[in-house]
């Protein structure tokens, strides 16, 4: 056995090892992708299910929900109401917890900011001046 020939298979090792190495790199930065991607979407689900619904929404005299709308009276939410049960969730209003959870370190957290027209339940029918508004904050995390 030559000097040369062993340089090559040393080298024909190394290589082969750097494209496993490289692959099993992309494997995990497709699998983290899709489980953002699927963070994402379950928070943006449940965003439409906090602004649109009757969670914490107002209601008009005739019961129909308003969406939109912060009710400042608004019961206690769970998880489980805006679909998130096997996450971590945070949801504030005014500096006010309705849902508080310790996010940790969880490496991906979506924030989304609803800005809501502020009301109390039953509102007139005429709805809410718009003038009035309320950030409401939504934290999930895995």
């Amino acid at each position: 056995m030559t000097l040369d020939f062993l340089i090559a298979m040393i080298l024909v090792v190394f290589s082969i090892g750097a494209m496993m190495q490289l692959a099993e790199l992309r494997t995990y930065e497709i699998k983290e992708n899709i489980e953002y991607e699927d963070l994402q979407e379950k928070a943006e689900a449940a965003a439409i299910a906090l602004s649109g619904g009757t969670l914490i929404g107002c209601t008009t005299e005739n019961g129909t929900a308003v969406p939109f709308t912060y009710n400042t009276s608004v019961p206690g939410i769970t998880k489980g109401d805006l679909g998130l049960k096997d996450y971590n969730v945070e949801v504030t209003a005014d500096q006010v917890d309705l849902i508080a959870e310790d996010l940790g370190s969880a490496a991906n957290v979506i924030v989304v900011d609803l800005e809501l027209d502020k009301c109390s339940s039953p509102m007139p029918i005429t709805g809410v001046s718009g003038q009035d508004t309320q950030t409401v904050t939504l934290k999930v995390a895995k």
